[in-house]
């Protein structure tokens, strides 16, 4: 029994070997709205999730801190600082309002708080 490449390849995904198939082309005419994206929590590991999801083109970030310093070292592209201080989830969640997704990356004595605020603010979130 011999297996030639039809038995192998999904053939309903549109091949081509030699230029760029019709759907590939088009693909690119396709407008995609990027997430919007909080991140709360600006430290080594924030740093680390805003690089790689803001690089991807995908994600808007938004980064929340209360320390400055922190915000400064944020990559730019596709990213926003926001300079505040966590209270309680109900002044934090009309920050979060018109995100998707909220990620925390805080202390975890904010956790409660940070997922009170997303819930809230009708977001996804994710620890």
């Amino acid at each position: 029994m011999s297996i030639v490449a039809r038995d192998i390849l999904d053939l309903s995904v549109p091949l081509c070997l030699c230029g760029e198939s019709y759907f590939l082309r088009h693909a690119r005419d396709v407008e995609t709205k990027m997430k919007n994206v909080m991140l709360v929590g600006g430290g080594k590991i924030g740093i680390a999730i805003t690089e790689l999801l803001s690089n991807t083109g995908d994600y808007h970030v938004t980064v929340a801190d209360r320390d400055a310093a922190s915000l400064a070292r944020m990559p730019h592209k596709n990213v926003t600082a926001k300079h505040l201080e966590i209270g309680d989830a109900r002044a934090f969640a009309e920050h979060v309002k018109g995100q998707d997704v909220v990620l925390s990356a805080t202390p975890y004595s904010l956790t409660a708080t940070v997922a009170e605020a997303a819930k809230r603010a009708g977001a996804h979130y994710l620890d």
